[in-house]
């Protein structure tokens, strides 16, 4: 908007030759403007999807874990239940094994809960720390932005006497060869953006994995499976 009107004033005093150089010039700092524009929706829609694609990576791998070690745990107390049964056909007092074994399995799982809630905010943490050097071009293209917008009311505040329109024209098209080698090196780093957040989602999405793995491992189980045989081995 400052540009738009810097250009307006401009118009008015200049004669018809500097003002449609001048209307070029202001033409070629708006598409510049639009292409940053451009480069940063692009960098947003990066970080959205990459963010989006760990979040879903680690919602699966929970289902896929948690359901192997509910079906595990399952299997330990219809063991168990089965071994009390007998034993109570027999004439045992039985029953409180199973009892003693299930209040075990459901303290594992408020551990083992508590446990894959911090493997997921570690993974969403580490993404975001990950995605870092995006969000830092991002700020870097708006820089870019604010710099192009000031160009011309810049250059018009320090050359606005008609007499200084040679040197504000360089003005101009100096303070845009200084943005365009920005632009120029924001393109640059923005086009790997896409390959480095991915490289980061993967490498995040194996750390959630193993930390999952860990966290569900059915090994957690055999301390339940332990205590049922030794109070069925003393009743």
């Amino acid at each position: 908007m400052r540009s738009a009107i810097a250009l307006c004033f401009l118009a008015v005093f200049c004669c018809t030759a500097d003002a449609t150089i001048l209307d070029i010039s202001f033409r070629r700092v708006q598409n510049t403007k639009i292409d940053v524009e451009s480069t940063i929706r692009q960098l947003k829609h990066i970080r959205e999807n990459t963010q989006k694609d760990v979040e879903l990576a680690v919602g699966k791998e929970w289902l896929r874990s948690s359901e192997k070690y509910n079906n595990y745990a399952n299997s330990v107390l219809n063991t168990i239940r089965k071994e009390v049964e007998d034993a109570k056909a027999r004439g045992r007092n039985a029953e409180p094994c199973y009892d003693a074994a299930l209040n075990i399995l459901k303290n594992s799982y408020n551990t083992t809960y508590i446990d894959a809630q911090q493997c997921r905010e570690k993974a969403i943490c580490s993404i975001n720390n990950n995605l870092s050097f995006n969000d830092q071009l991002i700020t870097t293209g708006h820089e870019l932005i604010d710099d192009l917008d000031n160009i011309f009311p810049d250059c018009y505040k320090k050359y606005s006497r008609l007499i200084d329109i040679v040197k504000l024209h360089s003005c101009i098209i100096d303070q845009y060869e200084i943005s365009k080698i920005g632009v120029k090196n924001l393109k640059r780093d923005a086009s790997s953006a896409r390959f480095t957040a991915k490289s980061a989602s993967k490498s995040v999405n194996q750390q959630t994995t193993d930390c999952l793995n860990k966290t569900f491992s059915t090994a957690r189980l055999e301390v339940v499976r332990s205590t049922a045989t030794r109070c069925l081995n003393n009743v």
